[in-house]
């Protein structure tokens, strides 16, 4: 019988290399806190921050799949996929912090909103991928039987177009700003 509890132990049980790993850097953090209280600080934090996600947003993705599985409650599939989005910007987070604890320097990077710009970018670049796709298509003679240029235009365009707008989202929401 599958129950929260068998759940939670399975998913800890998964995880173990990893939760190990988050503890020898909880007390690698707490042994350089006296040489480097900034770094160590960022790094506890950081650690904290994955570990959260290790037990508290795996159970819930998993309680989503359960359920979606079990009971066929077909509308939890884009609570599963924002849930998948959450955690992604959750790792983003954690490694933005982890990166300023050994490069102190990179706070001139704004890893922030180079983060956000790349995700805008990603989307919009998404977004525009259909239309654009289509009329990709159509110009090079992709057919429409069995839709063929469907499948050209949602497995190779979209993607494309998708990556495209996330590096130049990333570069030009990183570009220096004029001073006034």
């Amino acid at each position: 019988m599958n129950n929260g509890f068998s759940n939670l132990v399975s998913l800890l049980i998964t995880q173990l290399p990893m939760l190990i790993v988050y503890a020898v850097g909880l007390m690698t953090a707490h042994s350089y806190r006296q040489q480097f209280p900034q770094a160590s600080n960022r790094l506890t934090w950081a650690i904290l921050i994955l570990v959260t996600d290790a037990i508290i947003l795996s159970l819930a993705s998993q309680w989503i799949l359960n359920r979606v599985v079990m009971q066929g409650e077909r509308e939890l599939y884009t609570v599963a996929a924002g849930l998948g989005l959450v955690r992604s910007l959750v790792h983003a987070w954690a490694f933005i912090l982890i990166l300023n604890a050994i490069f102190p320097s990179l706070k001139g990077i704004q890893l922030p909103r180079r983060l956000l710009g790349g995700v805008l970018g990603l989307l919009i670049g998404g977004a525009l991928g259909l239309p654009l796709g289509d009329a990709i298509a159509a110009s090079i003679g992709v057919t429409s039987f069995e839709g063929a240029r469907g499948y050209f235009v949602v497995l190779l365009m979209v993607p494309l177009f998708a990556i495209v707008g996330a590096v130049l989202g990333f570069l030009i929401a990183g570009a220096p700003r004029p001073v006034q």
